[in-house]
């Protein structure tokens, strides 16, 4: 009778071999996650630029993902955007939610934009230009009284003129809302889709 025994030497090798095998696997499994990660980001980002969210490029700088991790048999990625614009890019603001959007940012914007252009872009509300903005705010106040349809042949202030730009801009966000864009969620939807069949391509082309 023919027998076969396999000598502990080689249980041993064996089971070595198979560790290290599998150890390989899940490296080049980290890689392409990472990969694909990157390749996520990347969509997102020129999807801010597409629908035009790149006024300052810190929406973009501020999309990123942190390095696959490891925790057992679990492999993960995170993607994220912690800039204070992103919820309101992705998900819109509604009409008369939380509080007046801040007027100092919008003030960079309607500059950057071309709306405004006798104000400096970091502009302060205090010191010269304190009276002024008070005065914007006085005749928007005004204008909800319904002041606005007197006759006026004085030509405005420039700076008062922007600050009240500004401050109808702020007005017309909170009272109107914005609608979200959802450049995030668009992008990983699609990605998300194809992760498995994705994932399998990147391990085909690592060595």
């Amino acid at each position: 009778m023919a027998q076969f025994r396999i000598k502990p030497n080689s249980k041993r090798k064996a089971k070595a071999d198979m560790e290290a095998f599998a150890k390989r696997k899940k490296q080049a499994l980290k890689k392409a996650l990472g990969f694909w990660m990157g390749d996520t980001v990347g969509e997102m980002q020129d999807e801010l630029v597409r629908i035009g969210a790149n006024d300052t490029g810190q929406l973009i700088a501020a999309t990123k993902h942190d390095p696959v991790r490891e925790e057992g048999h679990r492999i993960s990625a995170r993607g994220y955007n912690d800039s204070e614009h992103a919820p309101v890019i992705e998900h819109g603001r509604s009409p008369h939610s939380g509080l007046p959007p801040p007027l100092l940012p919008l003030v960079a914007w309607a500059s950057r934009k071309g709306i405004i252009s006798s104000l400096p872009v970091n502009v302060s509300f205090d010191g010269e230009l304190a009276e002024k903005w008070a005065a914007s705010g006085s005749i928007l106040r005004n204008m909800k009284k319904g002041g606005a349809k007197k006759a006026n042949t004085k030509p405005l202030d420039p700076q008062i003129r922007d600050l009240l730009i500004v401050r109808l801009i702020a007005r017309k966000i909170f009272e109107k809302g914005i609608v979200g864009r959802h450049p995030f969620s668009i992008v990983w939807d699609r990605r998300s889709r194809t992760i498995n069949k994705d994932i399998a391509s990147l391990l085909r082309l690592l060595p």
